[in-house]
């Protein structure tokens, strides 16, 4: 690979780290060019974290392989934040939130734990893609729910 293609961008714009992502994409982990880009990446810091995750929605292939090797890279605490604000996002895709969560478990985080799905679960979007609605219980006497014993 040249040197010019992973060379550090001029400005941390975001149009800049992209450059410098797009440049990384397809290069095999451990070669010294990507060993460069990513830490030409790092130095930009917080831009490049978030540009690093939006690639998670993406539907390509190198894309994906380059934010899931990048982030596990990447310091921890920059990220974890960022990639659980991408498990709450109802737009993002399965396979981005299923690398998101191998890359938290990476970084140590129990992705068993309930309390981590509660919070990027949306149920309500859950029940009108169903074509349900929230059950509603009412605590009033007579008014009885599902198996609550109720008349």
């Amino acid at each position: 690979m040249a040197a010019e293609r992973v060379s550090r961008p001029a400005r941390a714009t975001p149009e800049g780290v992209d450059a410098l992502l797009d440049a990384l994409r397809g290069l095999e982990p451990g070669t010294p060019a990507l060993e460069a880009g990513l830490g030409h990446l790092f130095a930009v810091g917080a831009p490049a974290y978030s540009l690093l995750v939006d690639r998670l929605a993406s539907e390509d292939e190198e894309d994906l392989a380059l934010a899931l090797h990048a982030l596990k890279r990447a310091p921890a605490p920059a990220v974890v934040p960022l990639l659980l604000a991408f498990l709450q996002a109802a737009e993002a895709p399965d396979l981005g939130k299923g690398l998101a969560l191998a890359v938290l478990e990476h970084h140590g985080l129990d992705t068993t734990d309930p309390a981590l799905f509660s919070a990027t679960l949306d149920l309500e979007a859950i029940w009108e893609a169903q074509g349900r609605r929230q059950a509603e219980f009412s605590e009033a006497p007579g008014e009885g729910g599902p198996d609550r014993g109720d008349p």
